[in-house]
Parts: C-alpha cells; sequence; structure tokens
C-alpha cells in the first residue's frame, strides 16, 4: 500500500496545476505513505521503535484530523459551495484542538477515542453517500461531476471497509496483536479502494 500511495501522492504532484481544487486530496495518499515509511524506517531500518511510538502519537492525531476535514469539506462543498479556505479553517482548527488535548490534558483522539473518531467519520459517508445517490437517481436538485462521483464513491467503501476493522481492533484488545497480524490486510484494502478511486477522480478531472 505504501508504494501505491507514493505513486499516486506522485502523479497528483505532478498535475497539480490541472487538477485545481482536486489538488488537496492529494494530501490523503500522501500522508498514507508518510505513515507507512515512518513505521519501516524507525522500527525495521534504524531501530528506534521508542522514537516511532512518540512521532506516530502527534502524527496520528495530525493525520486522522485532516483525513475528517477532508471529509466533511468535500461534501459542504457539494451542498454549499464552499471555497477551499473552509477546508484549511477546518482542518487547522480541528487539528489544533485535538493536539492542544493530548498536550494539556492527556487525551489522545488517535488511539483513546478512535472508536467513536471513525463511527462518527463513517455516519457522515454513508448519510451524504445516500443523499448525493438518491439525488442522481432523482436526477434533480443537487448536480456531482464525474470526478466527485468517484470520491464519493471511494469514501463510501473506504468507510465501510475500514471502520469494523478499527472497531474489532480496539475492543478485542487481549487478541489484538492476532488479529491485527490476520485482518491488517482489511485495512489496507480500504485504503487502496479509497486511493483507486481517488485516482479515477483525477483522471476524470484532467479530461475535462
Amino acid at each position: 500500500m505504501n508504494i501505491f500511495s507514493l505513486l499516486l501522492a506522485i502523479y497528483g504532484l505532478i498535475n497539480i496545476k490541472k487538477l485545481r481544487e482536486l489538488k488537496i486530496f492529494i494530501l490523503i495518499p500522501a500522508l498514507s505513505f508518510i505513515d507507512s515509511f515512518s513505521l519501516i524506517l524507525l522500527t525495521q531500518i534504524l531501530d528506534r521503535k521508542n522514537l516511532f511510538f512518540i512521532f506516530s502519537e502527534y502524527y496520528q492525531i495530525i493525520y486522522l484530523s485532516i483525513e475528517l476535514a477532508l471529509i466533511i469539506f468535500f461534501y459542504l462543498k457539494i451542498i454549499l459551495s464552499i471555497n477551499f479556505r473552509i477546508f484549511y479553517l477546518i482542518s487547522t482548527i480541528t487539528t489544533l484542538i485535538f493536539l492542544l488535548f493530548r498536550y494539556f490534558l492527556g487525551m489522545n483522539i488517535a488511539t483513546d477515542y478512535l472508536p467513536g473518531f471513525v463511527v462518527i467519520e463513517s455516519l457522515i459517508v454513508n448519510i451524504f453517500f445516500g443523499v448525493l445517490i438518491s439525488y442522481q437517481i432523482k436526477e434533480d436538485g443537487i448536480k456531482i461531476s464525474p470526478w466527485e462521483n468517484e470520491l464519493n464513491k471511494g469514501f463510501f467503501l473506504f468507510v465501510n471497509t475500514t471502520t469494523p476493522y478499527f472497531l474489532i481492533i480496539n475492543y478485542w484488545i487481549n487478541q489484538q496483536e492476532i488479529i491485527s497480524t490476520y485482518l491488517n490486510f482489511i485495512g489496507s484494502i480500504g485504503y487502496i479502494l479509497l486511493f483507486y478511486h481517488i485516482y479515477k477522480a483525477k483522471k476524470c478531472h484532467l479530461l475535462n
């Protein structure tokens, strides 16, 4: 998955001027690659596991905050036609809040409240996915472009693949290592499906 995310990020950067409003979605594969690469570099190559845990603790907060902000921005953009400044505002505020909670209150949204976080993310995507699909069937009201349709499908497949996996991992703590070993591919599949639809969205956008 890390190679796929790297290639997708490079592809997006090469075409960044042509992608216009779609360029911010390069962040997801780029952040995913950094996440995977840091794990390999710090734990397997440099053998600095303690450093990785410290880095990962804060990086996961930033990663999840931006991921959630992108999802919220994507659907608000379709429904309310908001601009990019709203995304920067949402991502900055959520990231700062979560980092301040971690630093001052010891609350880590990426670990302590991950089940609630993924459920909220899943609800947002599923509700808006249903709304947009219903509008497409009726051919009335909100119009969705081909690239927006690809991202909508990508987010839907992503949350419905990864949410059950993350919930199982968090609630089966005693068997967490075993479950992670044998079911880790499910999380990877979810991200690959998302990355595939981001790629298709980019192709649709470049053809317009």
